[in-house]
């Protein structure tokens, strides 16, 4: 039985989830911003806005160079996320 979009997502999310618990080395501060992305994808699913899309769309981005290297299966979900919001149209 296929999966909806939304289950992908939130199957995603749960791996990022994963991602950052096992990351024991990242700072207050990276971790703050992992939790406030996360919130911000739920919310730029949930809306599904052209604005919010391209400002989420961006967020992703920034957190996929800064984590590229420190962090590749963190930065691996990020990307998996972002292409599956491309996909979702978002």
């Amino acid at each position: 039985m296929p999966t909806t979009s939304r289950e992908e997502m939130e199957a995603l999310l749960a791996k990022l989830r994963r991602e950052v618990a096992d990351a024991g080395e990242l700072d207050a501060g990276q971790r703050a911003r992992i939790d406030a992305l996360q919130a911000e994808i739920e919310r730029g699913v949930a809306a599904a806005d052209d604005q919010h899309a391209e400002t989420l769309r961006e967020q992703l981005r920034e957190h996929i160079d800064e984590f590229q290297r420190s962090h590749p299966t963190m930065t691996l979900v990020l990307g998996r996320i972002l292409d599956h919001l491309n996909k979702m149209g978002i």
